[in-house]
């Protein structure tokens, strides 16, 4: 692939992933809005009996898993590298013992059937046909966001069966709000899980887009060569999921603040750890920054290392607002620096500073 041919298709992918696109996840041929498959929100009896068969073979392939109510929380925004600090936490050796409960996963079960049954040529929307048929190559795990809702049904589906066995069970996702979280930790202590474990990984709004990004083209390069797993694996998660995390501060997603507040609210009766790593580089693992507990003597936190601020970067003189181009220069008292990126709409917003939100 050519970077002409990448800047070509990533631009594209960007436009039909956008709000409202044709591979938008709420689009007219998402499966969740397919009347064959859906009918006011519950599964037709045809497509109950796919979740079946998908939910079947999914516990079918480890019947190693321990009933010990263990329990692994994932959390932060997508290409922070959570599947790095989960294997650091879970040797290889005892990944066997674990359920691994991943909303991703199902995307890629769920497309593999409709391949097998031919759905999946009736979900590709008419503007990704006619780039098609202008000989341009889509991997299925492009499409991916055309099944999100589908898919998160299934892992919700997984994740209540595995609980009610008392499963020794990693479940992934976001968790980017409070809310969800406390939800979660409340699922979790009706069904018997008293210690709660959990893993969160986040990092500057550049760095974890850029990471997505870059699994993104590894997976589509590889699919291109024919590696049939790699049609699944070249996911690309639309933008706007990713800024929708960063709201105040492009240093920290929505995550590490949901994590914290969770975990001082977690219910009664229940013990939680939470690790908080920073990744601030696109081609390393995340480093632990913090930790919090909560237990019977209350919550707690410790500070594992300083996370110094961006400095700005030299830019092309004459770029207005640009640090050290004539414009802002480094941060003063009460404002912060925000790292250039690039808009769902293809503008770019230069690097910049400005003020520190109030009780920052």
């Amino acid at each position: 692939m050519t970077d002409s041919d990448r800047s070509e298709h990533l631009a594209a992918l960007r436009a039909l992933t956008a709000v409202n696109g044709p591979i938008d996840a709420e689009a007219p041929t998402a499966t969740h809005q397919r009347e064959q498959n859906y009918r006011n929100g519950r599964l037709t009896a045809s497509r109950a009996r796919l979740h079946k068969q998908i939910i079947r073979e999914f516990f079918a392939e480890n019947d190693a898993v321990i009933r010990d109510r263990q329990v692994l929380v994932m959390a932060g925004p997508p290409g922070a590298g959570k599947s790095s600090a989960r294997r650091e936490r879970i040797p290889e050796a005892q990944e066997k013992h674990w359920r691994f409960i991943d909303p991703d996963d199902f995307k890629t079960r769920l497309l593999r059937k409709m391949r097998e049954s031919g759905e999946y040529d009736e979900i590709v929307p008419p503007a990704v046909k006619s780039r098609i048929d202008a000989g341009e190559q889509f991997a299925p795990g492009e499409l991916a966001s055309l099944v999100h809702e589908e898919s998160s049904d299934l892992a919700r589906e997984a994740t209540m069966i595995s609980l009610e066995r008392g499963e020794r069970v990693v479940i992934d996702g976001v968790h980017g709000s409070k809310m969800k979280l406390l939800k979660r930790f409340q699922q979790l202590s009706e069904q018997g899980y008293t210690s709660i474990e959990v893993i969160a990984v986040d990092g500057p709004r550049e760095v974890t887009r850029t990471r997505v990004i870059n699994r993104w083209e590894k997976g589509y390069a590889a699919f291109q060569d024919g590696t049939d797993d790699a049609a699944y694996q070249a996911r690309y998660v639309p933008e706007h999921i990713t800024d929708s995390l960063y709201v105040d501060d492009d240093r920290f997603s929505a995550c590490t603040r949901a994590v914290a507040m969770a975990t001082k609210g977690a219910p009664e009766g229940i013990t939680v750890r939470a690790d908080v790593y920073y990744v601030d580089d696109v081609n390393a693992a995340g480093a632990p920054w913090r930790t919090y507990r909560k237990d019977v003597d209350g919550f707690a936190y410790e500070k594992l290392r300083d996370i110094p601020r961006p400095q700005p970067r030299p830019a092309a003189a004459g770029v207005p607002g640009t640090p050290g181009a004539g414009g802002d220069s480094a941060p003063g008292a009460g404002e912060i620096y925000v790292a250039g990126y690039e808009r769902s709409d293809g503008t770019v917003v230069p690097p910049h500073t400005r003020r520190r939100p109030a009780g920052s």
